[in-house]
């Protein structure tokens, strides 16, 4: 009887044993299908932050470029001087606030520990965690028109449960018109009493025959165009008048500056020339007011060789 009821028991654990392992598996079978949902989903969520935070930072540094544009030409008007690293100088805006080390308003709650720290709540608020490793930020020209603002750094992202993760490098970059900000040739040389804005010309002929027309309303409009000759805008901030790929020239209005007050000179208007101690040989233009003079390249440039006198 004792072995009898020994085997009955044996028989019953294996049974047990059986019925837990298919339940264990059923469970587990079941489960798999929504596990991976459930991660596909988490993963979709975190690559939806993740683009919409590279928009956002994007945004943030066009606004960031903007003010520190505006921050270096305040500085020039205030103390008649340039800039003389602007990317070091727009280094020290960025992560400090500051300028020289004085504090900067316009940075006020828009510094990059500002930004990182606004990323970092809203990503919170989907449990996730994220960094900004390393950040460096450069501000440079790749066309006359614009600034390039660049934020290099490496993105580590992960989900609090460890579920998902990314690390790896980004580069973001705003791209900040030219046109509307003031020349800081113009506000050094006249000290502030003449401020003249980059308008991009409407003009792409200036002479045609002796109609100079267009070529007045270029220069007494205080437009810019284009010019391999001229400095950039970024060359500007700095008084580097040498010749850039990216330069910018306007033709300075004389008659604006005897209005204000600023004594002139007689020598070709082109801008980066005419601030600087070049003198080369000039020629006025028929038709033009008698202060307007161009020297021979420029002649040839504005079509207005054939008028010269």
């Amino acid at each position: 009887m004792a072995l009898k009821s020994n085997k009955k028991g044996i028989f019953f654990t294996a049974l047990v044993l059986v019925i837990a392992t298919i339940l264990l598996l059923t469970y587990a079978i079941s489960t798999i299908p929504t596990d991976r949902s459930s991660l596909k989903k988490r993963v979709q969520t975190m690559n939806e932050f993740l683009i919409s935070s590279e928009s956002d930072l994007e945004r943030q540094l066009y606004v960031m470029g903007f003010r520190a544009i505006f921050v270096f030409n305040n500085y020039i008007a205030q103390q008649g001087a340039y800039i003389s690293n602007p990317e070091i100088s727009f280094q020290e805006l960025a992560f400090n606030g500051t300028l020289y080390q004085q504090n900067q308003s316009l940075f006020q709650e828009i510094t990059f520990r500002d930004i990182e720290d606004t990323l970092q709540q809203r990503a919170q608020k989907l449990n996730i965690n994220i960094s900004l490793l390393n950040p460096m930020l450069t501000l440079t020209q790749s066309e006359p028109w614009k600034i390039d603002i660049a934020l290099s750094t490496t993105i580590v992202m992960t989900d609090e449960n460890n579920l998902v993760s990314w690390n790896r490098p980004l580069t973001i970059t705003a791209r900040v018109p030219v046109q509307g900000l003031e020349d800081p040739l113009y506000i050094v040389n006249t000290n502030g009493l003449v401020t003249v804005k980059v308008k991009q010309t409407p003009h792409t002929i200036f002479v045609e025959n002796t109609n100079i027309t267009s070529l007045l309303n270029h220069t007494l409009s205080s437009y810019y165009r284009s010019h391999t000759d001229a400095p950039s805008f970024l060359n500007r901030l700095q008084g580097n008048l040498s010749a850039s790929q990216y330069g910018i020239e306007s033709l300075v209005n004389l008659q604006k500056l005897s209005s204000q007050g600023v004594p002139t000179q007689q020598k070709t208007v082109v801008d980066y020339i005419y601030f600087s101690t070049q003198n080369p040989a000039h020629n006025g233009v028929s038709g033009m007011p008698s202060w307007f003079r161009l020297d021979a390249a420029h002649l040839a440039y504005y079509n207005a060789t054939h008028l010269a006198t």
